[in-house]
C-alpha cells in the first residue's frame, strides 16, 4: 500500500524534467518511485524491492551497480552512481543517480533515498555527438581540462550565436555569462571539475542585440575520477532557457508554486492574519485543529471563533508587538479548546511579520499541537516525583547513578545523614561525594563495585562511610544494576542501610563467647580444685560436701549471669549463699554495709567463703542454738587508687567455741583461696564466745565502672 506521505515528498523532487526520485525502505525492501522516475524507466508502477530495480540495470552493468550499492550501505553517507538501463521499449538510457544513506542511531541503513537524472543526451561528444546536436534542450559536453567542447544547436540559440563557438570552453562561456555572474560561475565549474557528481547553476548571459537572457544549467561530472588529481573525466551539461518553458514547468519553477504546495500541505497549522487580526488564510491542517471549515475562518478574529482559547489578549498584544516591531516570536504556548474536541489541547506556535514593499501587513504563523508530549512530559515529571517520593520516604540511604557512576538522584535519607544539599551531589562521581571520599581504598572498592554493576552483576558489602560533622557509620552496602526490556544496564541502584550497632552487637557477642570461654575454664578448674580438696574427706562425706560447694558456685554464677557476667552485687550474693536458713535470715542474721559491687572472679572466691562459713555455724557455731546469731558487716575505703574491701562475719549465742585440732579444705577456702583476688589473707579468730573470720583492706574486688 503507497505511503501518501511518502509520494508526496517523491512528487514534490519532480519538478525538474528529465528527473526522478526514490525511496526504499531497508526494514521491509520497500521501494516508493515518483512519477517522474517511473517515466524515465518506462514503467507504470516500481519494481519489487532491490532486485526488481537491478532487473531493470543494462546487464554489463548490473554487477558494479549491485557492489557500488553493498558499498554505500555498508559505510557510506552520500552515494553517486553512473549506470544504463534497458526499459521496456528497448530503449537504452544513461542514468546519473544520486542520494543519500539515513543510518539509525546503530549505524545500520534505513533508508536509500535518492534522485535520478536522464543523461543519455549528454554524453561526450566522441560518443553522443549525434544526439547533442538534436537535443530538445541546449548540451554539451566537456573535456576535463576545459579546453575541448562539442555544443549542439540548441545551445548556440539560446544565447544568440548562429556558429560554433570555439574550443576554449570555460573562456567561451563565461565571455557571454553577465560579469555579475561571472566570478561565481568560474568558481562553481572549477569546484565541480574537481570531483565527481552534479552540479546547478543560474546565470545571466548578454544577448547578441544586448538584452540579458536566464540561463538555467544543470549537469554532471562523469569519472572515473584521474587517480592523481581527483579531477573529473568529463562534464555534460543541458541548458534551458526558462522563457521557453511549457507554463507547467514554469509554474514548478515559481517559488509561489512550492510556496502554495507546502502551505496546502504541511503537517502543521499555517495561518495568515492581517493587521486586525483578522484570518486571511489558514491551511487544512489549522482548519483541522480548529475543527471548523477554512472558509469559516476568513474575515473572523481568534476570539470569535474560538472562545475557548485561553490567554486571548496577551495573543493579541504579542501579535501587536511584532507589528510594531517586526520582531518574530518563535516557541509560543497556546493553551484551550476548539470545537475540534472536548479536552484542553497545546500548541507551540511560531509568529513571524508579513512585510509588503517595506510595511508589515500581517502576521504569519504556525501552530504544532504539542499536547501529546505535553501530557507525556507531564506524566514523566509524574512518575519522577512519585519516585523522589518513595526515595525520601525510605529509612535506608537510597540513589540513582548512570552506568558511569554519575549521581542521578539521591533521598531525603541519606542527604541529611551527611548534612548535603541535592545540588552538591547530583551530576558528581558517586565516589567523590562526601560519603566516600574520606578513605582511598573506600574509593577504588566503590569503583570496582560500580564496574562489576554496569556489568549486571549485584554487589553488596559492608563499608564505613562518612556523614554530618565527619561521623562514621558502617552501613549494609548494595549497589543493584537495572536492565531495559533488551537486557541492556540502563541504571545502578546503590542503597545502604546503618549495621553499626549490629555489628558493635555481633562484637559484643564474640566477646562475651571468649569470656564466656575464658570463665568457663576458671570455673573448671576451680572445680577441680574444689573436687581435688573435697576427695581427701571420708568417703561417705565427699558427695555431701562437694554437692554443697558446687551448689554454693552455681548461685555466685545465677548472679553473675542477671550482672551480664561482669559484676555482682555484695549484699545479693551474701543472702543468696545463706537462703537456705529460711525465717532466721531476717531475724538472726544481721548485715549491714553500702552497696558494694564485687567483680566476677571476687564473688566466686567469695561465694565459697560465705558457704563454708554458713554451713559451720549451721553445724557448729551459732546458728546451731536457738539462741545464736551471725553479724556480717562490711565498709569500702576508696581513698587510694583502688577500693579496699573489709567484710566480717561475727557470731555469738552458740555454744563454747573450740579450735579445730586440724585444718582442712574449709579453712583453706576461708584464709587463703582469696587471696588471688583481693590481695590479702583472712583472718579467723575463735574467741570462746563465739567464732569471727574478717577481710581487711582487700584490694582487687572491687568492680569499677569499666567492669560494670
Amino acid at each position: 500500500m503507497a505511503d501518501p506521505s511518502v509520494d508526496a515528498r517523491l512528487a514534490a523532487l519532480d519538478g525538474v524534467p528529465g528527473t526522478g526520485s526514490y525511496e526504499w525502505r531497508l526494514a521491509d525492501n520497500r521501494v516508493a518511485w515518483s512519477d517522474g522516475l517511473l517515466a524515465l524507466f518506462g514503467l507504470s508502477s516500481a519494481p519489487e524491492g532491490e532486485d526488481g530495480f537491478l532487473a531493470r540495470v543494462h546487464p554489463e552493468d548490473r554487477t558494479r551497480v549491485e557492489a557500488e550499492t553493498s558499498s554505500v550501505l555498508e559505510s557510506g553517507a552520500a552515494y553517486a552512481l553512473c549506470y544504463r538501463i534497458v526499459r521496456p521499449d528497448g530503449q537504452v538510457r544513461v542514468i546519473h543517480d544520486r542520494g543519500l544513506v539515513e543510518r539509525a542511531r546503530s549505524g545500520a541503513a534505513v533508508l536509500f533515498r535518492g534522485v535520478c537524472f536522464d543523461t543519455t543526451d549528454e554524453r561526450p561528444a566522441q560518443q553522443a555527438g549525434p544526439e547533442l546536436s538534436g537535443a530538445p534542450r541546449g548540451a554539451c559536453a566537456t573535456d576535463a581540462p576545459g579546453v575541448a567542447a562539442s555544443w549542439s544547436q540548441e545551445i548556440l540559440k539560446i544565447i544568440g550565436r548562429s556558429h560554433e563557438l570555439d574550443s576554449a570552453a570555460l573562456a567561451a562561456r563565461l565571455g557571454r555569462v553577465h560579469p555579475g555572474d561571472r566570478a561565481r560561475i568560474r568558481t562553481v565549474l572549477t569546484e565541480a571539475m574537481g570531483r565527481v557528481g552534479l552540479f546547478d547553476l543560474d546565470y545571466r548571459v548578454r544577448m547578441p542585440d544586448g538584452a540579458l537572457a536566464g540561463i538555467r544549467e544543470r549537469g554532471a561530472t562523469i569519472g572515473p575520477a584521474d587517480p592523481v588529481t581527483g579531477r573529473a573525466r568529463r562534464a555534460v551539461g543541458i541548458f534551458i532557457d526558462p522563457s521557453r518553458l511549457k507554463p507547467s514547468e514554469r509554474a514548478l519553477r515559481s517559488p509561489g508554486a512550492l510556496l502554495e504546495a507546502l502551505f496546502r500541505n504541511a503537517p502543521v497549522g499555517l495561518l495568515a492574519v492581517d493587521r486586525s487580526f483578522r484570518y486571511v488564510r489558514v491551511n487544512e491542517k489549522l482548519s483541522e485543529i480548529n475543527g471548523l471549515p477554512i472558509e469559516a475562518h476568513f474575515g473572523k478574529r481568534p476570539d470569535q471563533l474560538l472562545p475557548d482559547l485561553e490567554g486571548i489578549d496577551a495573543l493579541y498584544a504579542l501579535w501587536q508587538e511584532i507589528l510594531d516591531t517586526g520582531t518574530p516570536r518563535m516557541g509560543v504556548e497556546i493553551t484551550g479548546k476548539t470545537p475540534a474536541g472536548s479536552r484542553t489541547r497545546f500548541w507551540n506556535v511560531h509568529f513571524f511579520p508579513i512585510a509588503e514593499e517595506g510595511e508589515i501587513v500581517g502576521i504569519a504563523g504556525i501552530a504544532e499541537d504539542v499536547t501529546d508530549r505535553k501530557r507525556a512530559e507531564a506524566e514523566i515529571r509524574n512518575n519522577a516525583t512519585q519516585l523522589q517520593r518513595i526515595l525520601d520516604g525510605n529509612v535506608g540511604f537510597i540513589g540513582i547513578l548512570d552506568t558511569e557512576g554519575t549521581v542521578l538522584e539521591a533521598n531525603r535519607t541519606a542527604l541529611e545523614a551527611a548534612g548535603l544539599e541535592r545540588s552538591e551531589v547530583i551530576g558528581t562521581r558517586f565516589w567523590d561525594a562526601w560519603w566516600w571520599s574520606h578513605d582511598a581504598a573506600v574509593v577504588a572498592r566503590l569503583k570496582d563495585a560500580i564496574r562489576q554493576a554496569a556489568t549486571g552483576t549485584r554487589v553488596r558489602y559492608d563499608e564505613a562511610v562518612r556523614l554530618k560533622d565527619g561521623a562514621m557509620i558502617t552501613i549494609d552496602f548494595l549497589l543493584s544494576p537495572v536492565f531495559d526490556d533488551a537486557g541492556r544496564v540502563t541504571h545502578l541502584v546503590p542503597s545502604g542501610f546503618d549495621v553499626t550497632d549490629r555489628n558493635r552487637a555481633l562484637d559484643h557477642v564474640q566477646m562475651l563467647m571468649e569470656e564466656v570461654n575464658h570463665r568457663s575454664k576458671n570455673m573448671l578448674a576451680l572445680v577441680q580444685a574444689i573436687a581435688r580438696q573435697t576427695v581427701r574427706s571420708s568417703p561417705e562425706e565427699f558427695l555431701a560436701k562437694f554437692s554443697d560447694r558446687i551448689a554454693a558456685l552455681a548461685r555466685a554464677q545465677d548472679l553473675l549471669v542477671r550482672g551480664n557476667w561482669n559484676s555482682v552485687d555484695l549484699r545479693q550474693l551474701i543472702r543468696a549463699q545463706l537462703q537456705h536458713f529460711g525465717d532466721d535470715m531476717d531475724s538472726r542474721i544481721g548485715l549491714s554495709g553500702l552497696a558494694v559491687t564485687l567483680t566476677a572472679q571476687a564473688a566466686q572466691s567469695l561465694s565459697l567463703v560465705l558457704h563454708e562459713l554458713a554451713t559451720n555455724a549451721g553445724k557448729y557455731g551459732a546458728l546451731s542454738r536457738a539462741a545464736g546469731r551471725v553479724e556480717i558487716a562490711w565498709d569500702v575505703d576508696r581513698s587510694g587508687a583502688d577500693p579496699a574491701l573489709s567484710l566480717s562475719w561475727t557470731e555469738s549465742g552458740g555454744p563454747p567455741v573450740e579450735p579445730p585440732a586440724s585444718t582442712g579444705f574449709g579453712s583453706t577456702l576461708m584464709t587463703t583461696m582469696i587471696r588471688s583476688v583481693f590481695g590479702t589473707d583472712a583472718q579467723m579468730t575463735y574467741a570462746r564466745d563465739g567464732f569471727e573470720w574478717r577481710l581487711e583492706n582487700g584490694r582487687g574486688g572491687i568492680a569499677t565502672e569499666n567492669d560494670a
